[in-house]
């Protein structure tokens, strides 16, 4: 055995003396990566307090305005979008909603994840015959939807 110890052959972060602008270049990274992680911590709050709410047309639009969501991305709005589009009141002011809040290709993309036919019955378009497929829990939500319409 040699004198040196063990661990000494394992590469070392390089300190500010001797790092330069590699250094300066991982602290950058590891800033963004944090803050990536504090923003998906708060998009992930946000959809979790979509399953327990329900709100007013108003109301979403304002949370669409916040800046969590104003800095989100593309694919966490339309995924808040399509969750809170179940769980607004006054439906009729929905489509009005998409408009003012998302872009043209957010508001395609939550008719797709949604489906066209879906999107008419949370719109309140409820005649017609309808095909769910009850294993998908955004389908099941429109079934108890219906369901609590027609007790209504």
């Amino acid at each position: 055995m040699s004198g040196s110890k063990e661990g000494d052959n394992e590469p070392r972060p390089a300190s500010r003396s001797t790092g330069g602008a590699s250094y300066m270049e991982d602290v950058v990274e590891s800033a963004k990566r944090v803050a990536a992680a504090i923003e998906d911590d708060r998009i992930d709050i946000v959809r979790i307090a979509l399953e327990d709410i329900w709100m007013s047309s108003g109301e979403a639009a304002a949370l669409m305005a916040t800046p969590v969501m104003m800095g989100a991305t593309r694919e966490s709005r339309v995924d808040v979008c399509v969750r809170f589009i179940q769980r607004i009141i006054d439906r009729d002011a929905v489509p009005a909603l998409l408009t003012r809040s998302l872009e043209l290709w957010e508001r395609r993309m939550v008719q797709a994840r949604v489906g066209l036919p879906a999107m008419r019955l949370l719109l309140g378009y409820s005649t017609g015959r309808w095909k769910l497929d009850l294993s998908d829990p955004d389908q099941r939500k429109l079934l108890q939807r219906m369901a609590n319409e027609n007790l209504e």
